[in-house]
């Protein structure tokens, strides 16, 4: 069976976007979770606790972008796809309008940790850790979000070779 190269060229473009959707979602909860450690570190040195306005503002993100971006995206023609990409889109609970939602969330989030460290790196009266750490928290985002996708790809790849979607 020979496969045309627009159906090659849509599975790769499809097996992207899963695989950087999946990075984002676990990149997210990767940073969420970090954000909340480092409320829970700076309650006990009792100090500035910037994460915590960025937690509250992670925490809805991705439903706000939903709702504004819903608009757009409503008016847009979906192609017609054959049953492989429809099974892997529901397997991993993927649609375009969530993927663009949690993508603007991620960079968003991502700004406003770049906006802490330039914070932190203004005063001088906190821990040395202290002033890595939204450093830190942006480099295991980033590093869990490409290597999540990286790790899709290759698993998608695999699984649609030996028929296992």
């Amino acid at each position: 069976m020979d496969i045309s190269e627009e159906k090659k060229l849509q599975m790769k473009n499809t097996i992207r976007q899963i695989s950087r959707y999946q990075g984002y979602l676990f990149s997210r909860y990767i940073m969420l979770s970090l954000l909340f450690l480092s409320i829970v570190y700076y309650i006990i040195l009792s100090s500035s606790i910037y994460s915590s306005y960025i937690l509250l503002a992670a925490l809805p993100a991705p439903s706000i972008f939903k709702l504004f971006l819903s608009t757009y995206f409503q008016d847009r023609v979906t192609e017609p796809q054959c049953k492989i990409f429809t099974m892997l889109k529901r397997k991993y609970k993927f649609n375009i309008l969530s993927y663009r939602s949690h993508a603007a969330s991620f960079f968003i989030i991502s700004f406003f940790i770049i906006l802490w460290q330039l914070t932190l790196l203004r005063s001088t009266w906190d821990s040395p850790f202290s002033t890595l750490m939204p450093s830190i928290i942006l480099c295991i985002g980033v590093f869990s979000r490409l290597s999540i996708s990286f790790y899709y790809q290759i698993k998608l790849h695999y699984c649609l070779l030996n028929n296992q979607w």
